[in-house]
């Protein structure tokens, strides 16, 4: 679907508009640090001192919070500006800003890229007068008529090309198309680039799976909300993201990352993280779930809090003991609130846990079947572990079928166990591979052991000696990365065969 973003906005959207025009040129002029044009605010005030004293203190603040609206509504100044009242003003004000722009020896850059942006898409016809004049304008180097014209026609449109307004509409488009539909997501691609949020993040769903890198880009362009804040730190907590989007994450986020109190400053990555993940990721992805839950109360951020203490993905003051008593307080707060990822984590870390835990095994399969019935990917295949282990295949299978089938990376290692317990070791092996695909780096070891013990019927001369340089060479690679309990298994096979 990515190859479906190639699409010049321009062509649906009108950017000769009361926001995007002054941006533009506001864009050019900051390069060459021009401060009375810098920014939108500076560039009105300075707009608005060629009218009146009185029309500036009534409009400065109306103009710019309207050009964030999704909504339009009536400006009666600019109105004003429309029916050629302030004509005289207007003009005395683009002289003097082109006036600005010349004094530079590449202001025809500027002048060529406001010109691809006049589309007679957004006039009468091709064979309008007024988009003809236009472009006239240009190729004879009229840039003082020029200037004027495109900001009479951004003004004439106001209620109808204003980014946010323009971009609420395409975004409620899609609504009525499929989104195997190519122009769905031309759609959401150009409502998301004018700063639509909504289809910003129904852009990122869509794409996520193909490139989330590219996907967590565009939530990098919306105002800040909880669910945003929450999916980033999703993706830097499952060490997901590339180096140079983490920078834009620490950049973006700034205000977060240098956050302090005396809870968060405890916080570090745990031993086992270090050995697995981004260290500086998990940390950034802590920091933001817990800024989202104490501003806006979020529950999956209060989950996030809780699941990564509880898994040991973050350790609090290097107490592993206490860092479980606060996860249980999270997870407990948001059980209570349904949130049904909260009870898979409990019920996870019970099931791991039956030293510790106060549920008994029915209770047990009762909540991770809860879970499971709303696609809880976890509860699914814990549940499935703990039918397996109680010879229950048949019951089993069906939920960790499901968890694979959403390439739940302990799942496969299951089905290859499965698989082999049944004499199928072609099976077995793909299913094996698919688990380190998938993140499950044991599936490695697993394979390394069927290599190791591979059928003498298959195994002939040619070939002698292959699977143990195959074993061998799936432990050594992934042995990093194994858990600590498979590691033992590995080291015990690698002190036996002193590969």
């Amino acid at each position: 679907m990515i190859e479906n973003l190639n699409v010049d906005i321009s062509n649906i959207i009108d950017l000769i508009n009361i926001k995007n025009l002054p941006e533009m040129i506001c864009e050019y002029l900051h390069s060459k640090e021009e401060k009375n044009y810098s920014n939108l605010r500076k560039f009105y005030s300075k707009f608005l001192d060629y009218f009146s004293e009185d029309i500036k203190n009534s409009y400065l603040n109306r103009i710019l919070k309207y050009l964030s609206s999704d909504t339009s509504s009536d400006i009666y100044f600019i109105d004003d500006i429309n029916d050629g009242i302030f004509d005289k003003e207007l003009r005395k004000f683009c002289d003097d800003l082109v006036d600005v722009i010349n004094k530079y020896d590449d202001c025809t850059s500027l002048y060529e890229k406001l010109n691809r942006k006049i589309n007679f898409i957004f006039y009468e016809n091709i064979d309008s007068d007024d988009y003809k004049y236009l472009k006239k304008l240009n190729n004879y180097g009229e840039y003082k008529l020029l200037m004027f014209g495109l900001f009479k026609h951004a003004f004439k449109n106001y209620k109808i090309s204003l980014p946010g307004i323009a971009g609420k509409e395409l975004y409620e488009s899609t609504k009525t198309l499929l989104i195997d539909d190519d122009c769905y997501i031309r759609c959401l691609y150009a409502a998301s680039s004018i700063g639509n949020d909504d289809a910003s993040i129904q852009l990122y769903n869509v794409i996520t799976k193909e490139d989330v890198n590219l996907a967590t880009s565009f939530l990098l362009k919306t105002k800040e909300n909880p669910i945003v804040l929450w999916m980033i730190a999703y993706n830097l907590e499952k060490n997901r993201l590339n180096k140079e989007l983490i920078q834009s994450i620490k950049v973006r986020y700034k205000y977060i990352f240098d956050m302090s109190d005396e809870f968060i400053d405890y916080i570090d990555a745990s031993d086992e993280t270090k050995n697995t993940h981004n260290e500086v990721s998990i940390i950034m992805a802590y920091k933001m779930h817990y800024y989202c839950y104490k501003k806006y109360n979020y529950t999956k951020a209060g989950n996030s809090l809780g699941k990564m203490l509880i898994l040991n993905n973050v350790i609090y003051k290097h107490d592993r003991e206490k860092s479980i008593e606060l996860a249980k307080k999270y997870l407990s707060i948001e059980m209570r609130r349904g949130n049904f990822h909260a009870i898979t984590n409990m019920a996870i870390y019970s099931y791991q846990n039956p030293d510790e835990s106060n549920f008994d095994e029915k209770e047990l399969k009762n909540i991770l079947g809860i879970s499971a019935t709303f696609g809880s990917l976890g509860a699914n295949y814990y549940l499935g572990e703990l039918l397996y282990n109680e010879g229950k295949f048949e019951e089993a299978l069906k939920y960790i079928n499901y968890a694979a089938s959403h390439n739940f990376g302990n799942s496969y290692i299951l089905l290859g166990n499965y698989n082999e317990l049944k004499g199928d070791n072609t099976k077995a092996i793909e299913c094996y591979k698919k688990a380190i695909v998938n993140h499950c780096y044991d599936g490695a070891y697993y394979l390394a052991l069927i290599y190791y013990n591979y059928d003498k019927e298959i195994k002939n001369e040619e070939n002698n000696g292959l699977y143990n340089e195959l074993c061998k060479e799936n432990i050594n690679k992934y042995y990093d990365l194994f858990s600590d309990e498979i590691r033992k298994k590995a080291d015990l096979l690698l002190k036996i065969e002193k590969f």
